[in-house]
């Protein structure tokens, strides 16, 4: 009995961790972050480790809800860092929603037809649980694939007015984008610096590129912020400046502006990424 019973915690674990690593597989592909298997495994560890206890405790449903948003915060911390307190917490809520995703699905395949009956709780002694688990899986992880493509093919006219000059461009809308001003609370919006060649001298995009604030110019630098900004190649500091106005599919927003050295066109064929909640 003593075996069984370490057995059945063994695979539940296993379960668990998979789901969880793919729960945070769907929420990096949605918000375009860096999929780091390293820090998706440790999460996805120690939530199941987490939830094999639960489980073998039976905690009761409202501690168990509650430890269970207790874990998707953990989770999205160790997976992708703690960022901004607004940006943070949709992403947990994202992370979750994934897991829902996910769990859904899975259910929904096993109630097919007469279902799958577990007789005495031994659901790792059924094959055919192990089967449409993985189909689930699978179902749940196109679903996401086609959210992406999709998402990924929407875009944004943006214009800009810098200094009495207005400056219009095509942005590549991306849910990745999560930069913000720390201080005041305004998104973000990456642009080719060549876009800004009407607007800006090639010394003031030069030192909004290579995020020399001291450079920028008497004119630009009471506009420059600091944005810090996580991606594949580790932590860096974006220059940042706030335009005379900026409205985004016709909206007024108060978004500040990022010059990058892409060129023209390197945004996935646009010049610019701007977040998707300015939509």
């Amino acid at each position: 009995m003593k075996t069984e019973t370490v057995l059945y915690a063994d695979v539940l674990f296993l379960i668990d961790f998979s789901m969880d690593f793919i729960s945070l597989y769907i929420t990096g592909k949605l918000i375009h972050a860096p999929l780091s298997p390293l820090r998706f495994s440790v999460a996805a560890a120690v939530a199941a480790a987490v939830e094999v206890v639960s489980t073998a405790a039976a905690i009761p449903s409202p501690a168990g809800a509650a430890l269970g948003v207790i874990c998707s915060v953990v989770m999205a911390f160790i997976a992708f860092g703690r960022g901004s307190a607004a940006p943070f917490f949709r992403m947990v809520a994202l992370l979750w929603s994934s897991g829902a995703l996910l769990g859904g699905i899975v259910t929904a395949v096993v109630s097919v037809g007469d279902g799958i009956t577990i007789a005495g709780g031994g659901a790792h002694t059924n094959p055919s649980y192990y089967g449409v688990m993985f189909l689930g899986v699978a179902l749940a992880l196109f679903a996401v694939e086609l959210i992406g493509r999709v998402s990924k093919k929407r875009s944004a006219q943006v214009s800009v007015e810098i200094f009495g000059n207005k400056v219009e461009f095509l942005a590549l809308a991306d849910s990745g984008n999560l930069l913000i001003d720390p201080f005041s609370g305004a998104p973000v919006i990456i642009v080719s610096e060549s876009v800004l060649a009407t607007a800006l001298t090639s010394e003031e995009r030069e030192a909004l590129v290579s995020c020399s604030p001291c450079r920028a110019g008497e004119r630009l630098a009471s506009r420059v912020r600091l944005i810090p900004a996580k991606g594949i190649g580790g932590d860096k500091m974006l220059c940042a400046f706030r335009p005379d106005s900026a409205s985004v599919d016709g909206r007024k927003t108060s978004a500040m502006i990022v010059a990058d050295k892409t060129k023209r066109g390197g945004f996935g064929e646009y010049d610019g990424v701007a977040p998707s909640a300015l939509l």
